[in-house]
């Protein structure tokens, strides 16, 4: 899901649940987390460590 937020460019909304994960208890797995790495650098998006 996170992955097809950000191949629409709903980027906002990848975020949020990526949010909405941590703070329901959910932890990133490597695919969560190989997806973000991925956008990120693709996209050259930066964000800081305290907004994960």
């Amino acid at each position: 899901m996170i992955n097809g937020y950000f191949i629409s460019g709903m980027i906002d909304q990848a975020f949020v649940l990526l949010r909405v994960m941590g703070e329901g208890g959910i932890s990133f797995n490597i695919v969560t987390y190989n997806i973000l790495i991925n956008f990120l650098f693709k996209f050259g998006v930066f964000i800081k460590q305290e907004d994960l």
